[in-house]
Formats: C-alpha cells, sequence, structure tokens
C-alpha cells in the first residue's frame, strides 16, 4: 500500500534486462503482481517526502500480524492551515491496494477538520469495490473504509 499511495517504481530484472514497472501497475490481484517467470525485484523506488509533510496510519486486523481487513496511509502538506498536498491509499478493501483521488481532491485547499474528514472518507467509500471472504463483506469492509480513511487522516493532522 505505501508504494502505490507513493507513486513508487519497481525495478524488475531477468536474464533479458531490466524494467520499470510504476506500482499502480504492478500490483494486479490478490497476491499477483506484474512479475513474469524469471523476474525478480532489484529495487523500489520511493520519492522523497517534503520535510513538512505529514503522515497518518490506521490498519485494523483481526489479530495483530495478520493482513488487514482494511488499512489507510495518508500523506498530507499543509500551507497556511490548508491542505496542499494529498495522497490517500487504501489496501485490504480490494483485490489491490490503490489511491482514493476523488477523496483526495476533496481534501486541496481545504483546513483539516471532522466535516472535511467524514466527507473524504465517505468518497473513498463510495469508490470501492470491497472483497468478500471469511472475514468480512462488502458492507462491513466499506465501512472500515470509512474509519481507515478518517482515522488516518486525523493522525496525519494531530
Amino acid at each position: 500500500m505505501v508504494a502505490a499511495t507513493l507513486d513508487a517504481t519497481i525495478v524488475v530484472a531477468n536474464k533479458a534486462g531490466r524494467r520499470d514497472i510504476p506500482a499502480a501497475g504492478f500490483f494486479q490481484g490478490i497476491m499477483a503482481t506484474a512479475l513474469g517467470n524469471g523476474d525478480m525485484i532489484v529495487e523500489a523506488h520511493l520519492p522523497l517526502l517534503e520535510e513538512d509533510s505529514r503522515f497518518g496510519l490506521y490498519e485494523f486486523s483481526r489479530r495483530p500480524g495478520d493482513f488487514a481487513i482494511a488499512m489507510s496511509l495518508v500523506v498530507l502538506r499543509m500551507s497556511d492551515s490548508r491542505i496542499v498536498e494529498a495522497r490517500i491509499g487504501l489496501g485490504g478493501v480490494e483485490a489491490l491496494p490503490r489511491r482514493m483521488k476523488a477523496a483526495e481532491d476533496l481534501l486541496l485547499g481545504e483546513e483539516p477538520g471532522d466535516a472535511l474528514f467524514r466527507a473524504a472518507a465517505e468518497a473513498a467509500a463510495a469508490v470501492v469495490d470491497p472483497l468478500e471472504d471469511l472475514q468480512a463483506d462488502a458492507a462491513y469492509r466499506r465501512d472500515l473504509t470509512r474509519v481507515a480513511v478518517r482515522r488516518a487522516l486525523e493522525q496525519a493532522t494531530a
């Protein structure tokens, strides 16, 4: 999820050479990636965050160490008490981790606060395609999306 949230690049090598894969294209489903036969990850390029970046992370799992049923990573930058850059990543809810662009767009230019965070969490929940399994049904994961995004936003601005 961190790679997807930060728009990382995954460098893969095999006998034929090396190639760069953006994180958004690297993850392809549950336990599935863009790695082919003979491929090996040799590097991961994560962008350096600005010094004034703030972050929050919230994860919900049944037991410590289990795969998350829902998790969110938020990275924000502020200027004059307004949000000027926002990244919201979500993992565990869908088949692959990804950024929540609609929720990010709601935050830009706004002052942080409970109503704004609830609106961003609702925007994220509205666009997810939640998994259903023995751990949680779609409605539960959609609700956890709201919680995870809101709590990560709260941590980032605490």
